[in-house]
């Protein structure tokens, strides 16, 4: 739940969402209405402040880094990498980078990606990717 998200897990939160939804280089309708339900959230009447806060404060991968090394609790993390998800399935394009980007924020939280509770089967075709590439050796 927002509510209970810090001001730095909030930053982390947006600027996950905006770099998932702008691997494709375009917001789509369902990618807005998914910023929309956020800002909607209990808790996240600071949306607009943050949300501009992250466009002045993280312009880099490596600022992206430092926001999601910050969060430190696991529930926040979990909810960051489902937000991740949602955002990424809001548009319908299946890519790699999202996939990749879903992978890192886990690798670097160490959530098992079968715990992450995945809606459809993003989650399940990255594991697939995954095992296809180590056994063809591509990884």
């Amino acid at each position: 739940m927002i509510r209970d998200f810090t001001k730095e897990e909030k930053k982390a939160l947006i600027a996950v969402a905006k770099f998932i939804a702008n691997q494709d280089n375009k917001l789509s309708d369902a990618e807005l209405q998914q910023f929309t339900k956020l800002s909607e959230q209990p808790g996240f009447g600071d949306f607009h402040t943050i949300f501009k806060a992250v466009d002045h404060e993280i312009k880099t991968l490596s600022d992206l880094s430092h926001a999601i090394n910050a969060v430190k609790r696991r529930e926040i993390q979990e909810e960051i990498v489902a937000l991740a998800i949602a955002m990424a399935e809001a548009d319908g394009v299946d890519s790699p980078a999202t996939h990749d980007t879903v992978r890192y924020l886990c690798r670097v939280w160490n959530i098992p990606v079968e715990n992450v509770g995945s809606p459809r089967d993003m989650i399940l075709v990255s594991q697939v990717r995954i095992f296809i590439r180590g056994a063809i050796g591509n990884d």
